[in-house]
C-alpha cells in the first residue's frame, strides 16, 4: 500500500510520525513522510536509514527569530487557547499554503494519508482526492466524561460540560482558519473541529502509553492508544562521547534537566537564566547532573566536575542511566522518562504539558508540578530533595517503565491501520 504522511511541529511533533513511517517501511508499504519542522530542522536521515521518502514543506519561511519571539509570547501566558493562538499565527498560518500543496501531493499519490492531527490541509486533500484519512495525536484529545481537555481541572462530574465548552472555543479559534480554506477549494464547512478536523471516521491513533493513560470505556472503536510512537535504534544512531560516559561512571546516576526546544530557542535572557537555575539547584540539592541547553555564550555557571553541559543527546539512551529527569513535560519526553524508570519533576511551559504533569503527578512518579514562570532555585531544589527522599516513587517508576518495555505503539498502529483500511 502507498501511504502518505504529513506532519508539523517540533521534534516531539515529526518523530513519532516518523517512528510510524520507518515501521509501515519495514511492513513493506511505500511510504512518504512529509514534515514541516518550526526548527528548521532536516529530518532526511531518518528516512535514509530506514527506507521511506521524507520531503519538506514550506519551513524555511519560519525563521529562528519568529521561532524565538513566538516561544517567549507562549512563555507570558498561561491560557492554552492563547498560547495555542500564538502557535497557529505564527508558525502554523505561514506555512499552510506550503502545507496544502504538499498535501495535495500526497493525497494524489497514495492509498491512504496519514496526518497530525492539527495539520487541517490534509483533511481536505484527502477528501478532494477521496482518500481515507487516519489521525495521530500525543495527548488523549477527543472528549470523554472520564477525564478533562488538557490544562483543564479534571472533576468527573463537570468533564461532559467542560469538553462542551473546550469544542466552542477551539471552533471559534479555528473555524475561519479550517473553512475558509475549505471553501476557497470548493468544499462545504465543518461545524465541528474536533469531530471533523482533529478526528477522522475511520481511525484516530493516541499515540500515548496504555500504562499512563486507560482508553476510556466511553470512546468510539475507532479511537485507539497505540502505545509510544518510537523510531528503531538503527534510525537514529548515536553513540555516547566518552567524556559522558565518564561522567556517568565517576558517581552515582545523576539528575537530568532540561527543557527542551522552548527554551533551547527562547531568548538569550531566559535561556541564561532557565540554564543557571537549573545549574545552581543541582549544586544547592547536592546531586550530580546532566543539564540539557543550548551552551554558547552561557557565562556565570558553576564549574563543578558534578555538572555536565549538554546540548543534545537521544532521550533513550541517556535517561535510564539517570536518577530522575527534570522536565517540561512534552509528551515524548514525558513517555521516554517513564520508559527508563525514572520520576519526574514536571516544568509544563505550554498546551499539553500541563496535562502530563498532572497524570504523572497522580500515579505518583512526580511530585507538584512547577510552573516554568514560578521556577527558582529554591523552588526546584526542593522538588529534587523530595524525588530523592521517596525511594516509593522510584519504584512506581521502575515498575512503570519495566510494564512499559513489553508494549511496541508502533506495532499495535500498524495493525490498527490495516484493520481499518481493510473495513473501510
Amino acid at each position: 500500500m502507498r501511504i502518505g504522511i504529513q506532519t508539523w511541529g517540533t521534534e516531539g511533533d515529526i518523530r513519532p510520525l516518523a517512528a510510524l513511517a520507518a515501521g509501515l517501511s519495514t511492513e513493506g508499504h511505500e511510504v512518504t513522510l512529509v514534515a514541516t519542522s518550526v526548527e528548521n530542522k532536516n529530518y532526511a536521515h531518518l528516512g535514509t536509514t530506514s527506507g521511506f521518502r521524507v520531503q519538506h514543506a514550506g519551513q524555511r519561511r519560519l525563521s529562528p527569530r519568529v521561532l524565538n519571539n513566538t516561544i517567549a509570547k507562549i512563555l507570558g501566558t498561561v491560557n492554552p487557547l492563547r498560547q495555542l493562538e500564538h502557535i497557529l499565527v505564527h508558525l502554523f498560518d505561514p506555512v499552510v499554503e506550503e502545507m496544502l500543496e504538499a498535501a495535495y501531493g500526497l493525497a494524489a499519490d497514495n492509498d491512504l494519508v496519514i496526518g497530525h492531527f492539527l495539520v487541517h490541509p490534509l483533511v481536505l486533500a484527502a477528501e478532494k482526492h477521496r482518500r481515507p484519512h487516519i489521525t495521530v495525536a500525543t495527548v488523549p484529545l477527543l472528549p470523554s466524561m472520564y477525564f478533562a481537555p488538557a490544562g483543564m481541572p479534571d472533576f468527573r462530574a463537570t468533564n461532559e460540560w467542560i469538553w462542551a465548552v473546550a469544542k466552542f472555543l477551539i471552533n471559534a479559534q479555528m473555524g475561519k482558519r479550517v473553512n475558509g480554506l475549505r471553501k476557497r477549494e470548493g468544499l462545504p464547512a465543518v461545524r465541528q473541529i474536533m469531530h471533523r478536523v482533529w478526528a477522522s471516521p475511520v481511525l484516530n491513533l493516541i499515540a500515548v502509553s496504555p500504562s499512563l493513560c486507560e482508553s476510556p470505556p466511553d470512546w468510539e472503536e475507532r479511537h485507539c492508544l497505540s502505545g509510544f510512537l518510537n523510531l528503531p535504534a538503527s534510525a537514529d544512531p548515536w553513540r555516547i562521547p566518552s567524556d559522558l560516559q565518564n561522567f556517568f561512571k565517576a558517581g552515582p546516576p545523576p539528575v537530568f534537566m532540561g527543557f527542551g526546544s522552548m527554551t533551547t530557542f527562547a531568548d538569550r535572557r531566559r535561556l541564561e537564566t532557565a540554564t543557571r537555575i537549573m545549574c545552581d539547584a543541582a549544586v544547592t540539592a547536592g546531586c550530580r547532573a546532566i543539564v540539557q541547553s543550548n551552551w554558547d555564550g552561557i557565562e556565570n555557571i558553576p564549574k563543578t566536575p558534578d555538572i555536565y553541559q549538554l546540548t543534545d543527546a537521544p532521550h533513550l539512551d541517556v535517561f535510564p542511566r539517570c536518577a530522575m529527569v527534570v522536565h517540561h513535560g512534552g509528551a515524548g519526553t514525558t513517555q521516554s522518562a517513564t520508559l527508563a524508570g525514572c520520576p519526574s519533576i514536571v516544568v509544563p511551559h505550554a498546551v499539553d504539558q500541563v496535562f502530563w504533569a498532572s497524570k504523572l503527578r497522580r500515579i505518583g512518579i512526580a511530585p507538584r508540578q512547577l510552573l516554568m514562570r514560578r521556577l527558582t532555585v529554591n523552588r526546584l531544589t526542593k522538588r529534587i530533595r523530595q524525588v530523592i527522599g521517596d525511594p516509593a516513587m522510584k519504584r512506581r517508576a521502575e515498575q512503570l517503565g519495566e510494564k512499559m518495555k513489553n508494549e511496541n505503539g508502533v506495532e499495535t498502529a500498524i495493525k490498527h491501520i490495516e484493520k481499518a483500511v481493510k473495513a473501510h
